[in-house]
């Protein structure tokens, strides 16, 4: 392992009540965003704890403070009420100053034990990954049904509004400014046809029609841990875009064609 990273991680750790020297480092690749490291500790009799690293990109995510407060908060709600043994959230240690982040080196880190025995899939042919998925999710927005929304800082405007961005897309359209325009008619008479229907979810939340919830905006199955062995649900993971939002954007996400 690189010694820029062990530092690094070295760094980290000591700002955490953690057991041990770090003995291991396995980088995950799969991360699209953020830095991503499986670290094995092994204390003075022998015994092993895993952890998750993981470095938040400031470059994605401009308020991390803002975004760790939602996982905070959304976190001890679940956990006030849920039964342990069923689906839970990835949960992220406090640190010795009591918050589940920490700055170091310029950047924000944050950890989590590692999940044994579990799997997250980037393509599904058995059916019972796709039902735990729905489990897992399903359960998120029933047990933060009842969510203090206040609570819940807007961490990025507009994510999921379909109407602001159909209105931007029509106006780069009326000024065209690379040329672009011209052999898309089709393409662009369609998104005019289905302005409207695009629309409906923000139109009905401005007329009061739907409550905002806790949404977790993005509901791939692949951000779900699941048990190797029985593929059931073991947690949602990867909750960096939780904010407040309409539930149907969590559904709608989980069932479009990626």
């Amino acid at each position: 392992m690189d010694s820029h990273i062990m530092d690094l991680l070295n760094g980290v750790s000591k700002n955490y009540n953690l057991e041990g020297k770090i003995k291991e480092v396995i980088p995950y690749v799969n991360g699209h965003i953020n830095d991503t490291f499986r670290v094995k500790f092994e204390t003075d009799d022998n015994r092993c704890e895993e952890y998750i690293f993981q470095r938040i990109n400031g470059y994605v995510f401009k308020e991390p403070v803002k975004m760790m407060n939602n996982i905070k908060e959304i976190t001890l709600h679940l956990h006030s009420k849920q039964d342990k043994t069923d689906c839970d959230i990835i949960t992220f240690l406090d640190n010795k100053d009591g918050k589940n982040y920490t700055i170091y080196k310029e950047g924000y880190w944050r950890i989590c034990q590692f999940v044994e025995n579990s799997i997250s899939y980037e393509t599904v042919e058995n059916p019972k990954v796709l039902s735990s998925a729905g489990y897992a999710f399903g359960r998120f927005q029933y047990l933060l049904s009842d969510f203090p929304m206040d609570r819940l800082y807007n961490t990025i405007p507009d994510f999921h509004n379909t109407k602001k961005r159909l209105d931007a897309f029509f106006d780069m359209v009326e000024l065209d400014p690379l040329g672009r325009v011209k052999g898309l008619e089709d393409e662009i008479d369609f998104f005019k046809e289905h302005h409207s229907l695009a629309s409906k979810l923000v139109d009905m939340q401005e007329r009061g029609e739907l409550p905002i919830r806790v949404t977790h905006n993005d509901t791939k199955y692949n951000n779900i841990l699941m048990d190797r062995d029985t593929s059931e649900p073991l947690c949602v993971i990867d909750l960096d875009t939780v904010m407040p939002g309409l539930t149907m954007y969590d559904f709608g996400d989980a069932i479009r064609l990626r």
